[in-house]
């Protein structure tokens, strides 16, 4: 699968449990203008036993911001994806915090860590304007 957008590093798969096609693009503006070819992606994806792609880009701040694309209609995008959130860390190689859930209007947060052979992934959900 050859996407048509620039990539900031080449494609790779990683999976905690479920294979991920990861994607790095350059920046959080490029992640969000993304459309991606749901049905392409999904086709790809039984072709090659990859549970769909996480398009991903590293933030200014030093987190992560991430998408999933794995369903065939795009309002089901998932708003956090633990086991994409887990394969970018088995890529990177270390713990990570991964912004998710801005296309949804969700935002959420996901923290992994790496624990000796254990990847570790927990998170925070909460409304705007709650404590």
């Amino acid at each position: 699968m050859r996407p048509a957008w620039p990539l900031a590093s080449p494609p790779a798969i990683a999976s905690v449990g479920s294979p991920k096609l990861l994607l790095e693009v350059a920046d959080p503006d490029t992640l969000y203008r993304l459309a991606p070819d749901l049905s392409a992606i999904a086709a790809w994806g039984r072709e090659h036993g990859v549970n769909g792609c996480y398009v991903w880009c590293r933030r200014p701040d030093g987190d992560y911001e991430g998408r999933n694309f794995n369903h065939l209609d795009p309002l089901l995008e998932d708003s956090a994806t633990g086991v994409a959130a887990g394969a970018l860390t088995v890529l990177l190689g270390h713990g990570l915090t991964v912004h998710q859930g801005r296309a949804t209007g969700r935002d959420c947060l996901l923290r992994t860590q790496v624990r000796s052979e254990d990847i570790l992934v927990g998170g925070l959900v909460r409304a705007l304007g709650t404590a």
